[in-house]
């Protein structure tokens, strides 16, 4: 069981992960075969601590109730980031107050979530794709991969 009873897990803010990814993506162009890193904070934050912290930082209440732990749900898991941090340079810079503000903001900016503007994101997709696929074709070449 945990401190507060609900269970805990590794969260991260988005900004985190991504810088995560490219520096992952920086790792593989500079050396070859594949790697695995675990990506989070190493810290478990509980469910219930999410929620009063979002309720305080955000100054919104959110409604709740208790519910029986899942079968084969564990209390506690986290990330050893050990190999991210030594290979890759990376470290989580947002803490969790940034995560719920940010969140938060980007929900009360995207109501809908994606959906309200689902084709200007697909176009960016798009681009972000086109551009990712010119930036590694070089490397692609190089070591003789047949992907195009």
């Amino acid at each position: 069981p945990t401190a507060d009873g609900t269970c805990e897990r590794d969260f991260i803010h988005v900004v985190d992960l991504a810088c995560a990814h490219v520096l992952a993506i920086q790792n593989r162009l500079n050396d070859t075969g594949c790697r695995v890193w675990n990506i989070g904070t190493g810290n478990g934050i509980s469910v219930q601590q999410i929620k009063d912290t979002f309720e305080r930082v955000n100054n919104v209440h959110i409604p709740f109730e208790y519910a029986p732990r899942r079968a084969g749900d564990v209390a506690t898991t986290f990330a050893d980031n050990a190999r991210a941090v030594a290979e890759l340079g990376w470290q989580p810079k947002f803490g969790l107050e940034d995560m719920l503000v940010d969140s938060w903001n980007w929900q009360k900016q995207n109501p809908n979530g994606f959906m309200q503007d689902c084709y200007n994101i697909l176009k960016l997709c798009h681009v972000l794709i086109m551009q990712t696929i010119m930036y590694l074709f070089p490397y692609f070449k190089k070591h003789r991969y047949d992907v195009f």
